[in-house]
């Protein structure tokens, strides 16, 4: 890295703006989140949670048997963009409590907050056209 480069990093870190702007970036993706579990746990037809945190994605828990599948497909044609999360699984067989093909996750990091509970809003009602609302959440 040049020189000039690494002094004026050095300078931004010893202003202090880096460390401002570490905090007000956690501030927000920590309030991104609350709008998320909160809107998750009101709008859901059942229990996705718990939700743990840190990170930039949700991770939610669907009924046993739901088609992750189309609603990931109904949700994309209505803006909500979420991801099956089977694929995020090394060992589907061995995810003890969680049904791998019936987990999702949502990502919060660039949605503007703003648009949070309204896109929450949405996946919900695709989740219970999808039957979410009727499914077991045990296996």
């Amino acid at each position: 890295v040049p020189g000039q480069v690494q002094r004026a990093m050095a300078l931004f870190l010893d202003s202090g703006d880096y460390h401002r702007a570490l905090r007000l970036h956690r501030e927000e993706m920590r309030r991104k989140w609350q709008l998320m579990t909160t809107a998750a746990e009101e709008f859901f037809p059942f229990p996705a949670g718990p939700f743990p945190p840190g990170g930039l994605t949700l991770w939610c828990q669907g009924p046993y048997g739901l088609d992750v599948a189309g609603v990931v497909e109904e949700a994309a044609r209505h803006g909500v963009l979420l991801e099956a999360g089977e694929a995020f699984f090394s060992a589907p067989e061995a995810s003890g409590r969680h049904d791998p093909a019936s987990s999702f996750r949502l990502g919060y990091g660039a949605i503007p907050a703003q648009r949070i509970r309204p896109g929450m809003a949405v996946l919900a009602d695709v989740l219970r056209a999808a039957g979410a609302g009727t499914l077991s959440t045990r296996g």
